[in-house]
């Protein structure tokens, strides 16, 4: 290996292994766009359903490539099937909030125009750049933890929401006792 080769390399310290290919996967419900940093810094982009069959497809061709981050952007439920397909393929994945992509696209692409095409490519260089922490899938009982978490709070919201909505119509000059009642 020359030593021009060893300097591309990035070292991902908080991965501890030399990062070569960096990949990114914007998610969204019906589809999955990917871009890859390719060595001569352009990106190469594909878009696809997002289904079961193309994710393993997806994880099989990023498997074939060593010392390989994918980066993704959290977008709830629709992101974490891909997030446990990669996990369990062993393959570095590193998982950012909404609010980190977002600074970083802003200031790469000096813009606030969102598309799934750009916002991948700018994924892919924060990838590079920054080789954030590997994302380490919670237990089981943490994932049932936080779903119920997040059930309890929407229906405190829905009891909020239908408390004040009662309240505001005791003021109505005409209330329908079926509603107040």
């Amino acid at each position: 290996m020359s030593n021009k080769t060893i300097k591309e390399k990035k070292l991902c310290k908080k991965t501890a292994k030399l990062c070569t290919y960096f990949y990114v996967v914007d998610v969204g419900m019906s589809e999955l766009v990917v871009a890859e940093l390719l060595e001569d810094n352009t990106y190469q982009r594909s878009t696809f359903k997002n289904t079961d069959q193309v994710i393993c497809d997806l994880i099989e061709s990023i498997k074939v490539k060593n010392s390989t981050l994918v980066t993704l952007e959290v977008t709830g439920t629709y992101s974490m099937k891909l997030v446990f397909a990669l996990s369990e393929a062993l393959i570095p994945t590193a998982v950012l909030n909404p609010k980190q992509s977002k600074g970083f696209i802003n200031g790469v692409l000096l813009s606030t125009t969102k598309t799934d095409d750009k916002d991948a490519c700018a994924l892919a260089l924060y990838g590079k750049i920054n080789c954030p922490e590997t994302y380490i899938v919670p237990n089981n009982n943490m994932l049932k933890i936080k779903q119920l978490r997040g059930l309890l709070a929407m229906w405190q919201k829905q009891k909020n929401a239908i408390t004040n909505y009662l309240h505001a119509l005791s003021f109505h000059p005409f209330p329908s006792d079926i509603v107040i009642n």
